[in-house]
């Protein structure tokens, strides 16, 4: 007799290891979901999309479904309004993720006008479950007033908890806020240490913004080595802001210095693609690790008022999903003729400022077989 049943025959000890066998074997819903992610992650949409597709009801498959069709590529043609569909059809279901994309596309008009006070409710109930994306936007909108009364505080707040996860636009623009003392008391060290933090994490405007206050020694000390090396790893991530400053910086360095200035900005460059990239891994791994389910009950006026936002009828014409490139300028941090001022990380779409060769994850290379979970880790 086997030692860990001794109270069973041999027949049912069998029976009871096949029942034990079996309860291991991954459930076909996620080993689909593996299968589809894997696929997802190796650029492949269209099959990625046939996976997906076939999970039928659950909210992550919709999420990423929604995902693809706002993103479009790969064989899989953009298409906003399938994608506020499926976002939907998950956000009633209570999947944070997707009533924060729900949410945005209120906000911009995508698959459906632009309506911020639609846009709030949803957005409001991924920000109460901690989607540092929903936190951003909706301190964005208490910052702005886009729906909502202008709040300055509130913004502030929603900034810091969103910071709190390391969500580098939230760090740029809660930076500009103390900067300037809105809705919070004005303190340039705190400023300059919350544009480095964002700097890392691959924001290319916190760069420019920390360069700047590094050259005029704002929130301490001036150091012109550090100001060059911040300048030249923006320019060297594509912020054309960046260049000029960097040029003109860079010919009052002596010879030494400028080596100096150009070792830094090689390690600095590296430390930024890494911070970058690893955002876009913590972004995954919010993804994938939404349950099926809301993770936070929200208060019926809130679910009342998404539910009712989600009815409304998308108009017909067409959209497009690309963001501008160009900063909110929040205003001059320092009131001096010559400032040039702070500039504010974009509104809506998180990171789009940092190129996407920088922020996405390698892609997985399959080799013409198909994903397993191994792939995934």
């Amino acid at each position: 007799m086997l030692k860990g049943f001794p109270c069973c025959d041999r027949d049912a000890q069998r029976r009871i290891l096949v029942l034990l066998g079996l309860l291991c074997l991954p459930s076909p819903a996620f080993a689909g979901l593996d299968e589809a992610v894997g696929y997802y992650r190796a650029g492949q949409y269209v099959a990625a999309a046939a996976e997906f597709e076939s999970l039928g009801a659950d909210p992550i498959a919709h999420y990423f479904l929604g995902m693809m069709y706002l993103e479009g590529g790969s064989g899989l043609s953009r298409n906003s309004r399938r994608a506020r569909g499926h976002f939907q059809e998950a956000a009633q279901q209570g999947h944070p993720e997707s009533q924060a994309e729900l949410g945005r596309l209120f906000l911009q008009g995508l698959g459906t006008r632009k309506d911020p006070k639609a846009a709030k409710p949803w957005i409001e109930m991924a920000a109460q479950q901690g989607v540092p994306a929903a936190q951003y936007n909706l301190g964005l909108m208490y910052l702005q007033g886009r729906g909502v009364g202008k709040d300055p505080q509130k913004a502030a707040t929603l900034f810091e908890k969103a910071a709190q996860q390391n969500y580098p636009q939230a760090l740029t623009n809660l930076a500009i806020m103390a900067h300037k003392g809105e809705g919070q008391p004005q303190d340039q060290a705190k400023a300059r240490d919350l544009f480095e933090k964002a700097a890392k994490h691959g924001h290319t405007q916190a760069m420019v913004n920390l360069a700047q206050m590094l050259e005029k020694g704002q929130g301490g000390s001036p150091d012109r080595i550090k100001a060059t090396a911040w300048y030249g790893t923006a320019a060297a991530l594509r912020n054309s802001q960046a260049m000029a400053p960097h040029g003109q910086l860079t010919r009052r360095l002596s010879s030494a210095e400028k080596q100096q200035a150009k070792n830094l900005t090689a390690q600095l460059v590296q430390e930024a693609r890494l911070g970058a990239q690893k955002t876009a891994q913590a972004k995954m791994t919010r993804r994938l690790a939404q349950a099926k389910g809301a993770t936070a009950s929200p208060s019926k006026p809130v679910a009342a008022a998404a539910s009712a936002a989600a009815a409304k009828p998308a108009p017909k014409r067409n959209f497009t999903i690309l963001p501008s490139k160009k900063p909110t300028n929040l205003g001059p941090a320092v009131p001096q003729a010559e400032e040039k001022p702070l500039q504010a990380a974009l509104i809506d779409p998180p990171l789009s400022d940092i190129s996407e060769a920088d922020l996405t994850p390698q892609p997985l290379n399959l080799g013409g077989r198909r994903p397993t979970r191994a792939d995934l880790d």
